[in-house]
């Protein structure tokens, strides 16, 4: 039974749609951790304007 050309395209979907979601997880979650770091670093050391 091969699969239907609809099938096909509603698998493929799915899959780039997850890659999406998790794709949007990762960018999400380096942002956060990078302000962090960020933040911390700032109120470690601020820094002199001269």
């Amino acid at each position: 039974m091969r699969p239907s050309k609809a099938d096909l395209i509603e698998t493929l979907a799915r899959a780039a749609g997850y890659g999406v979601y998790r794709q949007c997880w990762v960018v999400l979650g380096d942002t956060v951790v990078l302000s962090r770091f960020y933040l911390k670093r700032q109120g470690e050391e601020p820094y002199s304007e001269q």
